[in-house]
């Protein structure tokens, strides 16, 4: 039998002196978020300031004493006071007295800006056409080729034809025959092409007849070569 050295049994011997030592395992805790007061603070998002909203349309201040009371001269008041009565627009609802102050001012504007009276007249009186012609004759009598491009974009119909009308009418005082060339290529036939065409008539007849004349010549025959063979006196009138 094999003999145990000495120096084993005396390790052996005090080993047997320990305590025993029991080793567990146990399972890692996950460590625990810090405590919400210790969290760092999440960073805020900035946001743009909203812009303000846009103001609101200022409305004209009239003063309650410029304005009409009735039984008041309307006509009066409004040439007397246009910017009053501009400002009175504002108020007044569509009727014959809105008709009346735009009239008035729109023809005190139109001495000096007619592009804007005719604005301020389709904005309160857009149906009265009589008021826009008068207003689009004046604008082309001090700058013709803005009232043209005006009366050519608006839309067929009457209106349109009354303000070119009024076009040929200016044009006919310095250029009757190009007023002539301008009835018959834009105004279409009818009852204003033809009142157009002995208007020109009369202011082209007297500064040269033979080429009024010539003109003439060139309509088909009808009522309207009739009519202004009358004009240009070479037709007798008719008898009643």
């Amino acid at each position: 039998m094999r003999k145990i050295p000495p120096r084993w049994l005396l390790l052996g011997a005090l080993l047997a002196l320990l305590p025993p030592v029991v080793h567990r395992l146990e399972p890692r805790r996950p460590a625990e978020p810090p405590a919400a007061s210790a969290r760092a603070p999440a960073p805020a998002t900035e946001r743009a300031p909203l812009p303000p909203p846009p103001p609101a349309l200022p409305e004209p201040s009239v003063p309650p004493a410029d304005e009409p009371e009735e039984g008041d001269d309307l006509r009066q008041w409004a040439r007397e006071n246009p910017e009053e009565a501009t400002a009175w627009l504002w108020h007044s609802p569509p009727g014959p007295d809105r008709d009346t102050v735009v009239e008035i001012v729109g023809a005190e504007i139109a001495r000096f800006d007619p592009a804007r009276a005719v604005r301020l007249a389709e904005t309160y009186a857009d149906t009265n056409v009589h008021l826009l012609e008068n207003l689009v004759h004046q604008w082309a009598e001090q700058d013709e080729a803005a009232a043209m491009t005006y009366a050519l974009a608006r839309p067929p119909g009457e209106p349109r034809n009354r303000f070119l009308s009024r076009l040929a009418l200016v044009q006919a005082k310095q250029q009757p025959a190009a007023a002539a060339r301008w009835v018959v290529a834009q105004i279409p036939s009818g009852d204003i092409q033809q009142e157009t065409v002995l208007s020109v008539l009369q202011q082209w007849a007297p500064a040269d007849p033979a080429a009024a004349l010539a003109w003439v010549r060139t309509f088909p025959p009808g009522d309207l070569q009739e009519r202004a063979l009358r004009e240009l006196g070479l037709v007798p009138p008719p008898v009643r």
